[in-house]
């Protein structure tokens, strides 16, 4: 029998399901994903994040996300 894995959101139930994976508009695959059956939290598990990274680096997208300008906070 699993393990069954409560999402940390909702309290329900992650399960495991084949879902599309989209990146910076395109889809790079369908990949193995644990899904919250109440919420659709998702999370991927190492070895499947490993080969998406492998894919977005062969399509040259690895790298192009958004670049985010953290600002300064002066205090008195």
């Amino acid at each position: 029998m699993e393990k069954r894995i409560k999402c940390t959101e909702c309290e329900g139930i992650y399960i495991k399901k084949d879902i599309p994976y989209e990146y910076l508009g395109q889809r790079i695959g369908i990949y193995p994903a644990l899904v919250c059956n109440k919420c659709g939290d998702t999370m991927f598990e190492g070895p499947i994040c490993i080969e998406m990274e492998k894919e977005l680096k062969r399509r040259k997208l690895w790298g192009l996300q958004t670049k985010n300008k953290i600002p300064i906070v002066l205090s008195n």
